[in-house]
């Protein structure tokens, strides 16, 4: 994470906001409960982040007129920009694990590490001790 955070303070971003524009770049427009479920950061801390991100003009919120009850949130053009140059910048990073590990190892590695978001996902993580 070292070198993807020195890459993320050039853009003065912090990690959970990296996280919410490269799910939205992703998605292009997610409710706020999707969008924490997706960027693995929990529903009240997301509210902060949102506020701080809409204020840098990275994101836009907005409700549904049919349903005012959800908030949907998408990027600005700013931060579509930022995601596609931090995208190929990061895109070196993993190759240059992959010339380190081998691409065995590395393919094995994000493989583990896929595993690992999907059971997440699936909410089947162990509750209480052991």
């Amino acid at each position: 994470m070292i070198g993807f955070r020195q890459e993320l303070r050039e853009f003065g971003l912090t990690e959970q906001q990296w996280r919410v524009i490269r799910v939205l770049d992703e998605y292009h427009e997610l409710e706020t409960g999707q969008l924490a479920e997706q960027a693995f950061i929990l529903a009240p801390s997301l509210s902060g982040v949102l506020n701080r991100m809409e204020q840098a003009g990275l994101i836009v919120r907005h409700r549904l007129a049919e349903d005012q009850r959800k908030i949907y949130v998408r990027l600005t053009p700013k931060s579509q920009a930022i995601a596609k140059e931090l995208r190929g910048r990061f895109e070196h990073h993993y190759q240059y694990l992959e010339e380190q590990l081998g691409l065995e190892t590395f393919e094995t590695l994000t493989g583990i590490l896929e595993q690992i978001i999907e059971l997440g996902q699936k909410n089947k993580a162990p509750t209480g001790p052991r």
